[in-house]
C-alpha cells in the first residue's frame, strides 16, 4: 500500500551492516548464489528450492542490486527500488528496511507454522502488497504461484510491475467488501503497516474481508499500533493524550478521510478479531520495528 514519508520518525542505525555487500560474497552462501544464477528457470519455478541455502537476509541484499551479483538471472529477478523510493514509502531504506522486512518475513513463517502447512506449500496473500518488499523475500519460500498481493492503489500495484514482482497482482476494494480471492482460499494472509494506516470504517472491514478469505485454521499476520505510539509524534500535541482514552484514535492524512495513522487498543483489537471469525490474537514485538505491535490471529476451526 502506498503511504507518505514518515518523515516524523526515524530510524536507528542497527540494521547498517547489511548495506555491506560483502556479506553476499561470503561462504556457504556464495557457491548457491552462482548455482541459483546458472540454474534457475525463466518462469522462476524452481527458485524456491534454489534459495533453500541461502538466508532471506542475504536473499534481500541480492535483489537490492542483482546484476552486481548474477550474469544471467538478474534479468529474470525482481530488484528492490532504488533508496529514495523506500525511504519516501516507508521511512527507511537500506539494511534497515531489510532488517525490519526480514523480521516481518519471520512472522509469516511462524504464521504458516500455526496454520498446519508448510512455507512452500501455503497460499498466501500479501495485503497492502505497495512495491513488493515483502513479496520479493517470500519467493524465498514460494513458488510464485502460490503468493498473491493485492493493493487498493493502482500506482503501487504499477510501481510493482515495473520491478518485475512475479506474482499475480490485484487491485482491491479499499474496504474489501467485494473480495479479491475466494472465500476460505488462503492459508495465511499478511498485512504490515497497513492497518496502522486504515481508519474506523477500512479498519473493522478490511479485517472482516482477511476473515471472510482465510480458510477456517488459517492465520492473519498483521501490525498494529498502541496508543504509545502517538508520544513519537511532536507535530500532533495532545494526540497521546487522547489515544490514551480511546480505544480507536485516528488522524486522517490531509484530503483523506478513512486513511492515515492509527492506533488501537487490546480490547479494541480482541473484538474486532472476534467479530472477523478470528480467535484471541497473539501479540508479538520485533526489535527491528519497534513502534508497531505484530498480530498473529488464527481463523476458528470449522
Amino acid at each position: 500500500m502506498e503511504r507518505p514519508s514518515a518523515g516524523a520518525l526515524s530510524g536507528d542505525a542497527t540494521g547498517a551492516f547489511l548495506d555491506d555487500v560483502s556479506w553476499t560474497q561470503l561462504t556457504p552462501w556464495r557457491d548457491e548464489v552462482v548455482r541459483l544464477d546458472r540454474e534457475l528457470r525463466p518462469d522462476l519455478g524452481n527458485l524456491a528450492d534454489l534459495l533453500r541455502r541461502i538466508p532471506v537476509a542475504i536473499w534481500g541484499q541480492l535483489l537490492d542490486a542483482p546484476e552486481r551479483h548474477f550474469g544471467r538471472a538478474d534479468l529474470l529477478l525482481p530488484r528492490m527500488p532504488d533508496a529514495s523510493l523506500q525511504k519516501e514509502w516507508t521511512g527507511l531504506s537500506g539494511g534497515q528496511l531489510l532488517r525490519q522486512s526480514v523480521a516481518h518475513i519471520d512472522q509469516v513463517v511462524l504464521a504458516c507454522a500455526e496454520a498446519g502447512v508448510r512455507p512452500t506449500d501455503a497460499k498466501v496473500l500479501d495485503f497492502g502488497v505497495g512495491w513488493g518488499r515483502l513479496a520479493m523475500l517470500w519467493l524465498k519460500y514460494s513458488k510464485p504461484e502460490n503468493l498473491t498481493g493485492c493493493d487498493a492503489w493502482e500506482s503501487s500495484l504499477e510501481e510493482a510491475r515495473q520491478l518485475r514482482v512475479p506474482i499475480e497482482l490485484i487491485l482491491s476494494d479499499p474496504l474489501l467488501e467485494t473480495l479479491p480471492l475466494a472465500e476460505n482460499s488462503l492459508d495465511v494472509v499478511y498485512a504490515f503497516s497497513v492497518f496502522t494506516s486504515l481508519g474506523p470504517q477500512a479498519f473493522p472491514s478490511c479485517l472482516a474481508g482477511l476473515g471472510r478469505m482465510v480458510r477456517p485454521g488459517g492465520v492473519a499476520v498483521f501490525t498494529v499500533r498502541p496508543p504509545e505510539y502517538w508520544s513519537l509524534r511532536s507535530d500532533w500535541e495532545g494526540a497521546l493524550r487522547d489515544a490514551e482514552h480511546r480505544e480507536f484514535y485516528f488522524h486522517p492524512y490531509p484530503g483523506q478521510h478513512d486513511y492515515g495513522d492509527t492506533s488501537v487498543s487490546l480490547s479494541y483489537l480482541d473484538r474486532a478479531c472476534l467479530a472477523s471469525g478470528f480467535e484471541p490474537p497473539l501479540l508479538e514485538w520485533v526489535p527491528a520495528d519497534p513502534h508497531q505491535v505484530v498480530v498473529r490471529a488464527r481463523r476458528a476451526p470449522a
